[in-house]
């Protein structure tokens, strides 16, 4: 669950980032394009979505007695 918060607040910096008007911005010799940010956005967005169906909402098969 941990890792679903630090990707959701990526996601969060990503979308403040988008709606900034900064772009290209080049980070340590990375050139960001809006294009690369959108990429930036939707990829951890959906992991942290993964993450957290995977850990919250699936049943578990294991039984612990």
């Amino acid at each position: 669950m941990f890792m679903a918060g630090i990707l959701a607040s990526v996601t969060i910096g990503q979308t403040v980032l988008k709606y900034s008007e900064s772009f290209p911005l080049v980070w340590f010799g990375i050139t960001i394009t809006k294009t690369l940010n959108s990429v930036l956005i939707i990829v951890p967005g959906l992991i942290s979505l993964i993450i957290i169906y995977l850990v919250w909402f699936r049943k578990s098969k294991v039984k612990i007695e």
